[in-house]
């Protein structure tokens, strides 16, 4: 090996190895927050809080009912959308082939 393959080897080398330090150490704060969080606010997790109504600024207590609904309509919407063009994707993309591509088995059984 030449001194410039061998440069490279190592250069490539200590970049990797940094890369696994960067992803370790955010990795490791990311844990550290769930941590955190899961240690000082577990005891607030119950029924009321996911099935009341949020509670006016200032006064405690409240739920996150608002919230999941809220998530659970967002969700209805993006599969009432996403799935008739999930289905008639691989239609589309199978009558135009020219020829039967090897999973074309499988696209008509599904479609």
């Amino acid at each position: 090996m030449n001194a410039r393959l061998k440069w490279r080897k190592l250069v490539s080398g200590f970049m990797l190895a940094m890369t696994g330090v960067c992803a370790i150490v955010t990795v490791s704060v990311l844990f550290f927050i769930l941590g955190y969080l899961v240690y000082n606010g577990g005891a607030s997790i119950n029924w009321d809080f996911f099935t009341k109504l949020p509670a006016p600024v200032g006064e405690p207590g409240g739920g996150m009912a608002n919230a999941i609904v809220g998530s659970a309509k967002l969700l209805f919407l993006a599969v009432l959308m996403g799935v008739p063009i999930g289905f008639m994707g691989p239609s589309i993309w199978r009558s135009s082939a020219a020829a039967p591509p090897p999973l074309w088995s499988v696209t008509r059984r599904i479609s």
